[in-house]
């Protein structure tokens, strides 16, 4: 449903993630404001993973993973009108739900944003003046915890993913395809 205060984002919900997944999103979006972009929203990580996947599908070159929901309360999330519309046309090509297509994209966001934090954790601490030795200990910290978010990650959803592929088909258009799970 649009907002009378701003028609171009609208709200809706979704439900079947888990907490722990959305949990570790918003910690995630957490560690990139402080870290790379203090002006960054979760309505901006969410509109930019959902694009992020979208682009991994348009691209048959591109691999990723589905990310299957299992269980999870109806979540409230906001959203511009073109992502919602991305979302639409993604759900129509998958015959996949939101839902799928919303913790595919969040599970893609977290991998992809805690690649860039730790870059820039990386980058600031060259930067610290800090002696070698510290410089070593502090690395390793910064590690272990990009570590940490990878493995709580893959512990979530464990048993829940399937590898897209691509399969081609005759759509009517030359080099037209189809991606499917």
């Amino acid at each position: 449903m649009p907002r009378k205060r701003d028609p171009s984002v609208f709200t809706t919900s979704v439900s079947g993630i888990p907490e722990e997944i959305w949990t570790l999103f918003k910690e995630q979006v957490a560690r990139y404001k402080k870290t790379v972009d203090s002006k960054y929203t979760f309505r901006k990580a969410l509109e930019g993973a959902v694009e992020d996947l979208w682009s991994k599908f348009c691209n048959p070159e591109k691999d990723f993973l589905w990310a299957f929901p299992s269980y999870g309360k109806p979540v409230p999330i906001q959203m511009s009108d073109k992502t919602r519309s991305i979302l639409q046309d993604f759900c129509a090509k998958t015959g996949y739900k939101q839902n799928v297509v919303i913790m595919s994209s969040i599970c893609l966001s977290i991998n992809k944003t805690n690649l860039i934090v730790n870059a820039e954790q990386h980058s600031l601490l060259q930067n610290s003046g800090l002696s070698e030795d510290e410089l070593s200990a502090e690395s390793i910290k910064i590690d272990d915890e990009k570590d940490k978010y990878f493995d709580r990650l893959t512990e979530l959803v464990k048993g829940k993913t399937a590898h897209a592929t691509s399969a081609a088909y005759n759509g009517g258009e030359a080099g037209s395809y189809k991606r499917t799970a």
